[in-house]
């Protein structure tokens, strides 16, 4: 039986059966670069997190910023890791992995920032220019 996570990006709401999980603004940039890079099956590097998350501001963060917000975004989608599971990985690599039988469901289209984003890093990348 398939199950379906609702990411409600106007709401920054998690959905899963009946459960809502509610995001604050940047708890929500982290699930949903995390859930989009993890799609494309690739990790995220510590920096490009940072620079999609905290924006203009990114140079004041620290790693342990990261894993502060990193934290409560997994407390509050204990609930749901079920179906999904955010994994820090020992290289520093975030990602998310969903289960066998999950999709996730988008109700409206990632928004133009991190699609821009996404796109550079991925153009750097093919470059091989280390980020």
């Amino acid at each position: 039986m398939k199950s379906y996570i609702v990411i409600n990006s106007v709401g920054r709401t998690v959905e899963v059966e009946d459960e809502v999980v509610k995001l604050t603004p940047k708890e929500f940039l982290m699930l949903e670069v995390i859930l989009n890079f993890s799609h494309d099956k690739d990790t995220m590097d510590l920096e490009h997190l940072i620079q999609y998350v905290w924006m203009d501001r990114y140079r004041s963060i620290t790693a342990n910023n990261v894993s502060q917000l990193f934290s409560r975004v997994r407390k509050k989608l204990y609930n749901v890791s079920g179906y999904l599971d955010l994994k820090r990985m020992p290289n520093g690599m975030i990602c998310a992995i969903i289960k066998d039988g999950t999709e996730i469901l988008w109700n409206e289209k990632p928004p133009k920032r991190y699609l821009l984003i996404t796109h550079i890093y991925n153009y750097l990348k093919k470059l091989q220019i280390k980020l």
